[in-house]
């Protein structure tokens, strides 16, 4: 549920970083709701693991590194250039 919380926020920092394109309040909203959805998702996937024993190792697969890495130097860099 927290996850799909964040998910609906995507749509208000979108359109408030369109609105006010050069704030840098927006632009760090956005990632901060970026970040948060990244680490539901991630403890989403690890709870369904848990709960499912039998179906851990293909749920798992959702938390590929290449992925996790992507978005965590996605987040860094973009908190860099907001500043």
């Amino acid at each position: 549920m927290i996850w799909l919380f964040f998910m609906l926020l995507f749509p208000v920092a979108t359109g408030w970083i369109s609105e006010q394109i050069h704030s840098r309040v927006a632009a760090y909203f956005y990632f901060l709701i970026f970040t948060v959805w990244a680490i539901t998702y991630y403890v989403m996937v690890w709870i369904l693991a848990k709960d499912n024993p039998n179906q851990a190792k293909l749920i798992l697969q959702m938390l590929k590194p290449s992925r996790w890495i992507y978005e965590l130097v996605s987040v860094l860099l973009g908190m860099i250039l907001i500043y």
